[in-house]
């Protein structure tokens, strides 16, 4: 337990942990009734221009080509992740989470193995982006 709350409470995960504080805390409220799971979740009209190629070949059938422009921000992030028709809050929550699980592992290894204070530093700051960008698969 010592070892769990000394790498929990360290550079990287520590970011991590004040962000699983955040989402424990936000879904103990949604339990209770006091938040709303679609809390966060902005209704918003997208403007879409949807570009079409079709080829009709006798031998294969149909060849269509879809394309989405128009969607920037958190909307086109989402939709290109795949990660549309999921509230934005359980999205935000197995991301957060699966960052800290990945960005405790790496730490813990990391720890283990290597002792120099600014190699140390350095891999510690490497795990806090790799672990967030690693997670984003989780989602799909």
């Amino acid at each position: 337990m010592e070892q769990f709350l000394t790498i929990s409470t360290s550079f990287p995960v520590i970011v991590y942990t004040f962000l699983m504080a955040i989402v424990i805390l936000y879904w103990l409220l949604a339990m209770l009734g006091a938040l709303d799971i679609d809390m966060l979740d902005v209704d918003a009209d997208v403007d879409v221009d949807v570009d079409v190629d079709a080829d009709i070949n006798a031998g294969s059938g149909f060849d269509v080509d879809g394309d989405a422009e128009g969607l920037s921000g958190l909307a086109g992030f989402m939709v290109k992740w795949g990660l549309n028709g999921v509230p934005f809050t359980v999205v935000m929550s197995v991301w957060i989470a699966s960052a800290w699980l990945l960005c405790y592992l790496f730490t813990s290894v990391t720890l283990s193995l290597v002792s120099w204070g600014w190699l140390l530093t350095l891999l510690n700051t490497a795990w806090l982006v790799l672990a967030l960008v690693l997670s984003l698969p989780s989602n799909r």
